[in-house]
Protein backbone atom coordinates (compact mmCIF):
# COMPACT_ATOMS: atom_id res chain seq x y z
CA UNK A 1 0.00 0.00 0.00
CA UNK A 2 1.98 2.73 -1.14
CA UNK A 3 -0.30 5.85 0.37
CA UNK A 4 0.18 4.66 3.83
CA UNK A 5 3.86 4.44 3.37
CA UNK A 6 4.06 7.60 2.03
CA UNK A 7 1.66 8.70 5.18
CA UNK A 8 4.49 7.45 7.29
CA UNK A 9 6.96 8.30 5.50
CA UNK A 10 5.74 12.28 5.60
CA UNK A 11 4.80 11.65 9.60
CA UNK A 12 8.83 10.49 10.33
CA UNK A 13 9.94 13.42 8.61
CA UNK A 14 7.48 16.22 9.10
CA UNK A 15 6.79 14.58 13.42
CA UNK A 16 10.42 13.11 13.92
CA UNK A 17 12.57 14.71 11.76
CA UNK A 18 13.73 11.25 9.96
CA UNK A 19 14.88 10.57 6.55
CA UNK A 20 14.32 6.94 4.63
CA UNK A 21 15.97 6.69 2.16
CA UNK A 22 14.04 3.66 0.51
CA UNK A 23 16.92 2.43 -2.40
CA UNK A 24 19.79 1.92 0.40
CA UNK A 25 16.71 0.68 3.19
CA UNK A 26 18.51 3.26 5.76
CA UNK A 27 17.14 5.65 8.05
CA UNK A 28 18.58 8.90 9.79
CA UNK A 29 17.55 11.47 12.40
CA UNK A 30 18.32 14.74 10.62
CA UNK A 31 19.81 16.59 13.79
CA UNK A 32 22.10 13.43 14.46
CA UNK A 33 25.76 15.12 13.14
CA UNK A 34 25.91 18.57 13.43
CA UNK A 35 26.17 20.63 16.94
CA UNK A 36 25.82 24.61 17.27
CA UNK A 37 29.34 25.89 17.95
CA UNK A 38 30.13 27.80 21.38
CA UNK A 39 31.60 30.41 19.60
CA UNK A 40 28.68 31.31 17.26
CA UNK A 41 28.21 35.29 16.65
CA UNK A 42 24.36 34.66 17.40
CA UNK A 43 22.43 32.15 18.37
CA UNK A 44 19.06 32.01 16.50
CA UNK A 45 15.62 31.77 17.52
CA UNK A 46 14.08 27.88 17.60
CA UNK A 47 12.60 28.14 14.64
CA UNK A 48 15.31 28.91 12.28
CA UNK A 49 17.30 26.62 14.15
CA UNK A 50 14.99 24.00 13.05
CA UNK A 51 14.97 25.31 9.38
CA UNK A 52 18.60 25.13 9.60
CA UNK A 53 19.13 21.50 10.81
CA UNK A 54 17.10 19.89 8.56
CA UNK A 55 19.14 21.46 5.74
CA UNK A 56 22.54 20.10 7.73
CA UNK A 57 20.59 16.25 7.67
CA UNK A 58 19.94 16.95 3.88
CA UNK A 59 23.95 17.73 3.68
CA UNK A 60 24.65 14.32 5.80
CA UNK A 61 22.32 12.47 3.65
CA UNK A 62 24.11 14.03 0.25
CA UNK A 63 27.64 12.80 2.11
CA UNK A 64 26.33 9.44 2.62
CA UNK A 65 24.92 8.76 -0.66
CA UNK A 66 28.46 10.50 -1.60
CA UNK A 67 26.93 13.14 -3.57
CA UNK A 68 29.38 15.54 -2.89
CA UNK A 69 28.03 18.07 -5.51
CA UNK A 70 24.80 18.53 -3.61
CA UNK A 71 26.57 18.55 -0.35
CA UNK A 72 28.45 21.71 -1.35
CA UNK A 73 25.42 23.29 -2.70
CA UNK A 74 23.80 22.76 0.57
CA UNK A 75 26.41 24.33 2.41
CA UNK A 76 26.76 27.76 0.47
CA UNK A 77 22.87 27.57 0.64
CA UNK A 78 23.44 27.77 4.67
CA UNK A 79 26.17 30.21 4.33
CA UNK A 80 24.45 32.32 1.90
CA UNK A 81 20.79 32.13 3.46
CA UNK A 82 22.11 31.85 7.32
CA UNK A 83 25.58 33.05 7.28
CA UNK A 84 26.42 29.43 8.65
CA UNK A 85 29.46 28.12 8.58
CA UNK A 86 29.41 24.13 8.09
CA UNK A 87 32.75 22.29 9.84
CA UNK A 88 32.87 18.45 9.09
CA UNK A 89 35.89 18.56 11.19
CA UNK A 90 34.27 19.13 14.48
CA UNK A 91 30.65 18.23 13.10
CA UNK A 92 29.57 21.74 13.93
CA UNK A 93 27.90 24.69 12.63
CA UNK A 94 27.82 28.71 13.81
CA UNK A 95 26.32 31.82 12.64
CA UNK A 96 28.80 34.36 11.27
CA UNK A 97 28.93 37.83 12.36
CA UNK A 98 27.45 39.72 9.21
CA UNK A 99 30.12 41.69 7.39
CA UNK A 100 30.55 44.84 8.43
CA UNK A 101 27.58 44.45 10.29
CA UNK A 102 26.21 43.86 13.38
CA UNK A 103 23.82 41.26 14.94
CA UNK A 104 20.61 43.26 16.97
CA UNK A 105 17.76 42.16 18.45
CA UNK A 106 16.71 45.54 20.13
CA UNK A 107 13.70 45.46 18.15
CA UNK A 108 13.63 48.53 15.94
CA UNK A 109 13.43 46.78 12.59
CA UNK A 110 14.11 50.39 10.56
CA UNK A 111 17.24 50.37 12.10
CA UNK A 112 18.19 46.92 12.37
CA UNK A 113 18.29 43.36 9.69
CA UNK A 114 17.96 40.27 10.50
CA UNK A 115 20.03 38.21 8.23
CA UNK A 116 18.66 35.10 10.43
CA UNK A 117 15.29 35.81 8.57
CA UNK A 118 15.85 38.02 5.98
Amino acid sequence: DYARADEIFEELSDTYDVNVDDKKGEWALLYEEYLLAPDTAFVPEEKVQIMIGKKLGERVLARKSRDFALADEIRDELLEEFLVEVDDRTKEWRILQPEGGRWADDGKEEEDINLITK
